[in-house]
């Protein structure tokens, strides 16, 4: 066993003696008695902490040699050497008999205190060293295969343990499972080193093991960063529902449309200003601190970390003020408050931000309804759109799955029109219209809405890019966590009734779990949410890099992240891979059965985009095959998903909620109005021009049709005006036949002699000039 030197700060071994390193070692004198006091007192120890296998190498004495009373220093270049005169020493009694090993293990275990006799007594060449609660030993035999023999025990107690460890066992190593109190460590009658496999030693009696000479040792800095990352994913799951959505889809209950969703995910919270309060600022709570300040947590620490137990203005929080010396900085002085700014009321407040300060009553140029219609398609609760409608519009819902079950009075009527994601709208389904002008998407995607036909019937598409930003990053981060830590699966394995204690048994339950720090996290689309997602997986270690083709240079630069210009190398690269991009024609299934193959062999996949940027029969292949370790969705090919249809129904390691990544009370609130004031803006102003959000303004009029006359703009054109009269027409394009009859909604003026869909001008112009080439 190689020894090491017991000098306070020196770490020299035995196993490093050689032509270039020609330092020895002496033991501690046992007397005289005077000399034994001060090279205890060198080396800081007492006869209570000495241990039998203490050393002290030749580099602390003048010279390298130690002389005949010589006191070792810490660098006899710098500190003046030690030396006292020794008396002289008493000549042997022949009638002291050494004792017996056997006796001093006697009188050890009877109580006695371990003698220097005992502790620097014969030992075996190769002492024993057991793992006394686990069974594998794989990690530790090359490391002490060459001056000890290891071998393990998987006990629950000492009564577990076999006797040949009880008494030859100079080394004992043990995770939690075990506990060792005073009756337990008098079993052992050799011991001399307890090692726990952790950062706590709460299981082992310390105090009793120091009386018995047996030193206790612990691994303080393990695990620090897993315990950080699983604590922040349960803070996460806590707030954002994971646990709950993902068990009612695996119970086969089918959830679809924002107000299911808002049933389902009923206590989903906003993180960001929330409060963290952490008891204990350790490694592990110092660590969970920088995690959670990337979520917009503010944090708050109790007053055991502070001097006197109270916080002082410019006090800051050290870990042991009994030990770290107090810190505290002089504040500035705060600036004085401006007595010309006034407050604005909350009422005013909401006003503004819901409207963004464009609300006008003034009607635009020709004679409009004073009260339009306005339809929640597919919700059922108005009472948010409401209160910033109820001046200008009528607001009604209609709760529809399809244009088939929309109301014929909102199909002929309708002004506006908000949807969430449950209703498709198709050319068809436009068409069915007579009076749409503007369609709001309550959320970011507009998939759902065929853009360019809406824009040539006239129609604006305007959505809701910024709402949800953090909501669905801290769930993108939250399904992350729980595809490397496996805490979703652990919960799942408890709730069976399944009893885990142990590490072997923790190994095996958690096995693939993995640690962050240092692994790549590959983001697919570096839009709001994408740039979200990179700055809170930077405080966990990853390292971040992206794909995206549409962002301009140097962006990468400005967030601090690593840039790819190709998918495939993204792939290659990422042992994670997170999807953040809308979906289009060119997408459609992006990660499919031959860029799953360019991924890395167990990496893991995270979907909160859309369902179909992922090809989900490639998918469940690669999970079943192993290819992938683990995958994470939000969203599906098909909504509302159900674990028993599909391909994914038997796949392995695989996380699924209901399209539910954007929910939280305050994120719904926000989003609703935000898309009633863009209703409003429609209303009041001109469309597509006072949009905030138009998305198909450059199908307002399509490349090669005719231009329309700027002097034959009809007001109805414009969203101010209700479309009830007729159109001029430019004299020198004969007009289309009308109809025999047309019935105008919410007109008193006679019926205007054009189609019931009027169309866009784009659209008129090319069927004026469709007209006049068949003349």
């Amino acid at each position: 066993m190689p020894t090491t030197c017991g000098f306070p700060n020196c770490k020299f071994r035995s196993r490093y003696k050689g032509s270039d390193d020609p330092r020895h070692f002496y033991r501690v004198p046992k007397k005289p008695a005077v000399l034994r006091e001060k090279w205890l007192e060198a080396i800081g120890r007492t006869e209570e902490t000495l241990v039998s296998q203490l050393r002290v190498c030749s580099a602390h004495f003048c010279g390298g040699e130690k002389r005949e009373g010589d006191i070792p220093v810490a660098d006899p270049a710098v500190d003046p050497p030690q030396c006292i005169r020794l008396p002289t020493p008493p000549t042997k009694s022949s009638d002291k008999v050494r004792k017996s090993k056997k006796q001093r293990v006697t009188d050890r275990t009877a109580g006695n205190t371990r003698t220097t006799a005992t502790m620097n007594g014969p030992r075996h060449p190769r002492p024993l060293v057991a793992l006394l609660d686990g069974r594998d030993c794989s990690v530790e035999m090359p490391i002490l295969k060459d001056v000890a023999t290891v071998a393990f025990c998987d006990a629950q107690s000492t009564t577990e343990i076999h006797e040949k460890v009880l008494n030859e066992a100079f080394g004992a190593m043990m995770y939690h499972t075990i506990t060792l109190t005073r009756e337990d460590l008098e079993k052992f009658k050799a011991l001399r080193v307890i090692v726990r496999i952790g950062a706590g030693y709460d299981n082992v009696d310390v105090k009793a093991a120091g009386e018995l000479g047996v030193a206790v040792c612990n691994v303080p800095a393990y695990g620090v960063e897993e315990v950080a990352d699983s604590a922040v994913c349960h803070i996460l799951n806590l707030y954002r529902r994971i646990f709950w959505l993902a068990e009612m889809l695996k119970e086969g209950k089918k959830i679809s449309g924002c107000e299911q969703v808002r049933d389902a995910a009923q206590g989903a919270a906003r993180i960001r200003g929330e409060t963290l309060g952490i008891i204990g600022l350790g490694r592990i709570g110092i660590a969970v601190s920088q995690r959670a300040k990337a979520f917009g947590f503010n944090l708050r620490v109790c007053s055991a970390h502070f001097c006197g137990g109270e916080k002082r203005e410019g006090d800051i929080p050290v870990a042991d003020p009994a030990v770290d010396p107090p810190q505290c900085i002089r504040l500035p002085t705060p600036p004085t408050k401006s007595s010309d700014k006034v407050r604005k009321s909350k009422k005013q407040r909401v006003t503004d931000r819901t409207a963004g300060n464009t609300r006008t009553t003034a009607t635009m140029n020709g004679p409009r309804h004073p009260r339009p219609l306005v339809a929640l398609l597919d919700g059922r609760d108005c009472s948010v759109e409401m209160p910033i409608l109820k001046d200008v519009a009528t607001v009604a819902f209609c709760d529809a799955q399809s244009t088939t079950e929309i109301h014929e009075k909102v199909l002929n009527e309708a002004f506006g029109a908000m949807m969430y994601h449950t209703i498709t709208l198709t050319r068809e389904d436009l068409e069915k219209f007579k009076a749409l002008r503007v369609i709001v998407r309550i959320g970011a995607g507009y998939d759902n809405v065929d853009v360019k036909a809406a824009g040539e019937l006239g129609v604006a598409v305007c959505n809701v890019p910024a709402y949800g930003v953090e909501e669905v990053a801290d769930s993108a981060v939250c399904h992350i966590l729980n595809l490397y830590r496996r805490i979703f699966w652990l919960a799942e394995m408890l709730k069976e009734g399944k009893k885990i204690s142990g590490c072997e048994q923790v190994r095996d339950a958690a096995q693939g779990a993995a640690r962050i720090r240092g692994e790549t996290l590959g983001i697919i689309g570096l839009g709001r949410i994408g740039i979200a997602v990179s700055q809170r997986a930077k405080s966990f270690g990853f390292n971040v890099i992206f794909y995206d083709p549409y962002l301009p240079d140097g962006i990468e630069k400005a967030l601090g992240l690593t840039r790819v210009y190709t998918l495939q190398d993204l792939l290659y690269q990422s042992d994670c891979v997170t999807l953040h991009c809308s979906l289009n024609e060119h997408n459609h299934h992006l990660i499919n059965e031959f860029t799953i193959k360019q991924m890395r062999q167990g990496a893991f996949l995270v979907n909160t985009a859309r369902g179909g940027l992922v090809d989900e029969n490639a998918l469940a292949a690669a999970l079943k095959d192993g290819r992938l370790r683990g995958a994470a969705l939000d969203v599906h090919e098909n909504e509302p998903f159900t674990w028993r249809e599909g391909p994914l129904s038997d796949a392995p390691n695989l996380i699924c909620t209901p399209h539910s990544a954007f929910y939280s009370d305050q994120s719904i609130q926000e989003m609703r109005e935000t898309a009633a004031g863009e209703i409003r803006r429609a209303i009041t102003g001109r469309i597509p021009d006072s949009l905030r959000n138009c998305v198909n303004k450059e199908y307002f009029m399509t490349p090669g049709a005719q231009q329309w006359p700027p002097e034959a703009h009809p007001p109805e054109v414009n969203g101010a005006s209700f479309r009830g009269y007729p159109q001029p027409i430019p004299v020198s394009i004969p007009p289309p036949a009308p109809p025999a009859e047309t019935v105008v909604p919410h007109s008193t003026a006679p019926p205007p002699a054009h189609s019931p869909h009027v169309p866009s001008p784009a659209a008129t112009a090319h069927s004026l000039q469709k007209a006049e080439e068949a003349s």
